[in-house]
């Protein structure tokens, strides 16, 4: 659940707040009055001191309360040297005879009327050298140590930081910044004010992150969603992100197992430890616990000793669980964590992503001195999917090994690791020209042989495309032939008609042009002969137009020669 501590009142809290306050007040007046009429001294008292204490409870310091402060206590004590110095000035039989010897005398107390006067005046006089002047002295004196202290731009001055600290005590105005995406924004001079001197000012932050506020280096608490007064001298000590958050880490020189240096590019992403997790680890610290002393009671060689150091680390991780129970939760609708884990991060790791880049790169060095330079980019054989065959890339394995080893290094710190990513390896000169001259090779070579298999491919779908070609030639006029056979005609006369029906309609579709084609109808004709009278049949009456295409050639069929 998102906390909004110290945000806006809504407006039904202001008037409920105000009809309480004009009810204490009306109180005050009713019981003052009261006390009145019996002791006018005490009157006042409890009229002020009441009034002075509604002030305190009923107002923050950002509604003006230390002006209402001031200026009571300017009232009270006018009203109290005023009431004195009537009632001195009224008794002493010393004032009517200084009156009448001395002129200036006798316009100031000449008279009850003057008297009257005079005492107010001095009740008037009284705040301002009682009260006034020794707050702008206190205040002056507080200047020159902000001035000291606190870090302070080239425009800073004394009389800034007077102005600073008069409205800072009093109440009167406030800065107002953002923190969104892990910054702060506003205006320049308002984010100055709030760096070197602190609060009291409004921040609002936005969801993604909590903010971790401290006075002078003392965490004071954890905001997170909402619009928050930060309380006099009070700074931000760090943005927690509650999102991942990645970068790349550029790491050089690392050796491999024969001596080969290589740099990476490699990346990592970190977050803070969400509130589940937080849970879900202590409570498994404590069935671990739990476990182990199960085992070390079942094994009754063991020293007394291991017994009750289990028993102490089950008591640890309960006790830890327990608090957990009370720690507040922080964050947005989204991401949330525990505020112990906040200033923990803010503490330890307040560059969260910083946090896990050495122990990243150190464990890189380590697991690439195990490997040699020929094995590190080596993909694995076989008929699998090539996602099979990535997913058991040395590089894979390294990335893997790297994260199980790096994730466990800030997990106290509240810092969880989420990616690591080797994104490049950058190699030396002489191996990135030896390897790319590999690389061209091997994409020459399989351009070559794909382009030889393609025309294999095609010179194959050329020949049957022929043989295709012929065949329906030859399929088509035997049925146009078959339609004169079936009119009537002998058997002989019927086939010497079918032979010749082939050759006219293949004739007159041209498809006759090529001694390849002639061949192939030639052995699809001789493979329908019954008897060699046929055939000779057959040459005899064809013989004219399979001389134009065949030229000489010569050529003998089932014992049978053709000129």
């Amino acid at each position: 659940m998102a906390t909004t501590a110290g945000t806006l009142p809504s407006e039904t809290s202001i008037s409920k707040r105000i009809i309480v306050i004009a009810f204490v007040l009306l109180s005050i007046f009713l019981v003052s009055g009261l006390f009145l009429a019996f002791n006018y001294w005490l009157a006042v008292t409890i009229f002020f001191v009441s009034l002075l204490l509604l002030i305190r409870f009923s107002l923050n310091e950002y509604e003006g309360r230390g002006l209402w402060l001031l200026m009571v206590t300017c009232l009270f004590v006018a009203i109290l040297v005023g009431s004195s110095a009537l009632l001195f000035l009224s008794n002493d039989s010393r004032i009517p005879q200084l009156a009448q010897s001395n002129p200036l005398a006798n316009s100031l107390f000449g008279s009850n009327i003057r008297l009257i006067f005079t005492s107010i005046f001095i009740g008037l006089m009284a705040p301002l050298v009682l009260v006034v002047v020794p707050f702008i002295i206190l205040v002056a004196i507080a200047t020159v140590g902000i001035l000291k202290w606190h870090k302070k731009d080239e425009r800073g001055s004394f009389s800034e930081a007077f102005r600073y600290l008069t409205h800072s005590v009093l109440g009167l105005s406030h800065f107002s910044v953002t923190v969104d995406n892990g910054e702060i924004k506003g205006k320049e001079k308002e984010k100055a004010r709030l760096e070197n001197y602190g609060g009291p000012g409004w921040m609002i932050v936005y969801p993604g992150q909590v903010v971790v506020l401290h006075r002078w280096g003392k965490i004071t608490r954890v905001v997170g969603l909402g619009s928050t007064m930060l309380k006099r001298e009070e700074q931000i000590k760090a943005i927690v992100p509650l999102t991942a958050k990645g970068d790349v880490n550029k790491v050089d020189s690392v050796l491999t197992r024969d001596r080969i240096s290589l740099n990476f590019d490699i990346a990592h992403a970190v977050q803070v430890e969400l509130a589940t997790e937080t849970k879900m680890r202590i409570q498994q610290a404590v069935a671990d616990a739990q476990a182990y002393l199960d085992g070390v009671k079942t094994v009754m060689s063991l020293p007394h000793g291991d017994v009750k150091s289990a028993e102490q680390n089950l008591k640890s991780a309960e006790q830890r669980l327990k608090e957990l129970e009370s720690d507040k939760i922080v964050g947005d609708e989204y991401n949330q964590c525990y505020e112990s884990i906040a200033k923990l991060v803010a503490t330890k790791a307040p560059k969260v992503w910083d946090a896990l880049k050495v122990p990243v790169a150190n464990n890189l060095r380590d697991v690439i001195m195990s490997e040699y330079f020929e094995n590190l980019f080596n993909i694995s054989e076989g008929d699998e999917d090539l996602l099979a065959k990535v997913n058991r890339r040395k590089i894979a394995e390294i990335e893997k090994l790297v994260f199980e080893k790096a994730r466990q290094a800030r997990i106290e710190d509240g810092v969880v690791l989420r990616v690591v990513d080797i994104q490049q390896v950058r190699f030396p000169e002489s191996i990135e020209t030896k390897l790319n001259e590999e690389v061209a090779t091997l994409i020459q070579e399989r351009i070559e042989e794909t382009e030889a298999r393609i025309k294999v491919k095609n010179a194959q779908s050329e020949q049957k495309r022929a043989e295709f070609e012929a065949k329906a030639a030859i399929i088509e006029a035997r049925a146009k032939a078959q339609a004169r056979i079936l009119q009537g005609q002998g058997e002989g006369e019927a086939r010497a008609a079918l032979f010749r029906e082939v050759l006219r309609e293949l004739k007159r579709e041209e498809a006759l042009k090529d001694d390849d084609t002639l061949r192939v109808v030639i052995r699809q004709l001789i493979g329908t002969m019954i008897s060699a009278k046929d055939l000779e049949n057959f040459v005899r009456w064809t013989t004219a137009p399979i001389q134009r295409n065949l030229g000489t050639d010569s050529e003998e069929t089932n014992g049978v020669k053709k000129n």
